[in-house]
């Protein structure tokens, strides 16, 4: 049977600093792209940030598990539906049955605060 159940989308990034390749100011220049995985996400731990202005911005932690030869990085992002996740860190397990990464991911979600309800 295959765990991998949720159908999700890795947005990687990429820089590149060659002189050629470098913008107006002189920076890297960033470049994301997309793919298609199977993987298998987990909610862990829901936590709300206090904010004077609002309910507060709402931090969930995540674990996704994803096949082991999966090129992800820390930098990029894993997308679940509407859910952007941003990758926190990775762990290989090539040990076991079922060899797998798993993915540290964090979701933030915040409530739009509008000009009348935020005072300004």
């Amino acid at each position: 049977m295959n765990p991998y159940v949720h159908d999700l989308t890795l947005q990687t990034v990429a820089f590149d600093d060659t002189p050629a390749a470098r913008d107006a100011a002189g920076q890297p220049v960033r470049t994301v792209s997309s793919s298609s995985v199977r993987g298998l996400v987990q909610p862990r731990r829901v936590e709300e940030v206090p904010d004077p202005r609002s309910a507060g911005a709402e931090i969930s932690d995540h674990v996704v598990f994803l096949p082991l030869a999966t090129p992800i990085e820390h930098v990029d992002a894993i997308l679940w539906g509407s859910s952007r996740l941003q990758v926190v860190g990775v762990r290989r397990f090539d040990f076991g049955r079922l060899a797998h990464l798993e993915v540290e991911a964090r979701l933030v979600t915040a409530t739009a605060v509008t000009r009348d309800e935020g005072g300004s």
